[in-house]
């Protein structure tokens, strides 16, 4: 499977086809590379805030941790946001109809590697 088509700002993360093939019904999950960035650095830096609450005032610590979780689901939701889900790839490997956020019934198709420059 080779998803070459997609915008470079997007990445390909899976495909899930019918019958295994280039061809018949296909499935690809994409983020955006940018919001997916920003959300790893808005996580590091929640982590670290933590360790540093954590290390600075170990007994009383627990109401400090709010905000870094906070941004933790934070930079978990913003990840997943903009461009971000399932859509129908077509025949020519192009993003075509898009299907949201969350999984659509993927039970009846195989999933399958990608390969060629997907990137980071």
């Amino acid at each position: 499977m080779e998803a070459s088509r997609i915008p470079p700002e997007l990445k390909a993360h899976a495909v899930w086809s019918s019958d295994g093939q280039d061809r018949g019904y296909r499935v690809i999950f994409v983020t955006e590379r940018r919001r997916r960035q920003i959300a790893l650095v808005v996580a590091i830096a929640a982590i670290l805030a933590g360790v540093a609450i954590v290390l600075a005032a170990p007994s009383h610590a627990f109401p400090y941790l709010v905000a870094p979780v906070a941004l933790l689901v934070f930079a978990g939701i913003y990840q997943h946001g903009g461009r971000s889900g399932f859509y129908e790839l077509s025949g020519d490997g192009e993003l075509g109809k898009y299907l949201g956020r969350r999984a659509p019934d993927l039970s009846h198709l195989r999933r399958h590697r990608l390969r060629g420059s997907m990137g980071i």
